[in-house]
């Protein structure tokens, strides 16, 4: 049953949907938002999207799409390349692409490696990875050359960044180059993470600020992360490790929207002036407002807003 509260209208509690109720679980967001936001991140009936109008300029500020813009712009420069003996990039490409491109290597950076192939950076490997799940690619006796999907895209520009930012939030494993057995799914709730992040962004946060929230929120994603005595870390160390890494070292600064600083270890993040460019959470303050207008009707948002954070949890219960 729902925990009854005196208040001076009777309510019908059997009419009220727990869906429409803030839960301090969730940032005070309501369920029905929550719900949502999974599984679906940029698309068309997702509570995250974007921007309907982003200019070329403000799309080659995005690292990842710049990357894979530069990658196919040499293929339809060249008709061809053929491949070294293992199917990487000869380096001349490799070299071309990094040095022109903002997704960086700190040994490298710092003097302490060399740039010989494509495995020594992440920007190029993700670039080439993406471009052919997003079938831009094709790959015939050894010899890398653009689709005809590929060449058609690049002259739509839309439709082209529409594209590679899906791939790059919902197809492309997130755990590709991060060396941790672990089958955490983020991107399924990255919605969510984009919802903290313009939220409290606009200060320089640890990233286990975020990953604590993405915890009480979906304590679910512990459950795949080790348990064994001996282990050094607790889940929820684990946890914060991946999460930092997958989420906002390798997709989110990879797509310039944050600013990660590793000078700790743990990390700190804060938001960039890209995120509010092309990220579009409007849908999220419809739902809010449909949600704050139901409630009214039913009579429940002035008794809300007399609750506190665990009042409201237990209020949202059966």
């Amino acid at each position: 049953m729902v925990r009854k509260i005196k208040f001076k209208k009777k309510l019908n509690y059997d009419n009220i949907d727990p869906g429409i109720i803030p839960v301090e679980e969730y940032d005070l967001l309501e369920k029905n938002i929550v719900d949502m936001m999974t599984y679906n991140t940029f698309l068309n009936n997702g509570m995250v999207r974007l921007k309907e109008i982003i200019d070329e300029k403000t799309m080659l500020e995005v690292p990842i799409f710049k990357t894979i813009n530069d990658y196919l712009e040499i293929l339809k420069k060249e008709g061809e390349i053929k491949l070294t003996k293992i199917g990487n990039l000869p380096p001349k490409y490799v070299k071309e692409i990094y040095h022109n491109n903002e997704i960086k290597e700190g040994l490298i950076e710092d003097g302490l490696s060399t740039l010989r192939n494509e495995l020594d950076s992440d920007g190029v490997v993700v670039a080439r990875v993406v471009a052919e799940i997003c079938k831009f690619t094709k790959i015939r006796k050894n010899k890398l050359s653009l689709t005809m999907n590929g060449k058609k895209i690049m002259g739509d520009r839309k439709a082209f960044f529409r594209e590679v930012v899906i791939a790059f939030t919902n197809k492309y494993n997130w755990g590709y180059l991060d060396g941790y057995d672990e089958p955490l799914r983020l991107g399924e709730i990255v919605s969510y993470t984009y919802y903290l992040i313009n939220k409290y962004g606009n200060t320089l946060r640890d990233t286990t600020f975020y990953s604590e929230k993405i915890i009480l929120a979906f304590p679910m994603v512990l459950l795949p992360l080790k348990t064994e005595k001996n282990y050094i870390q607790t889940r929820e160390d684990q946890f914060n490790n991946i999460y930092r890494l997958r989420t906002f070292k390798r997709y989110m600064e990879f797509l310039g929207i944050v600013k990660f600083d590793s000078e700790r270890f743990d990390g700190k993040i804060m938001k960039k002036q890209l995120f509010d460019k092309i990220i579009d959470l409007t849908p999220i303050n419809r739902i809010k407002e449909l949600n704050f207008k139901e409630r009214k009707k039913d009579g429940i948002e002035d008794l809300i807003s007399h609750l506190n954070p665990n009042q409201l949890s237990k209020f949202n219960r059966d």
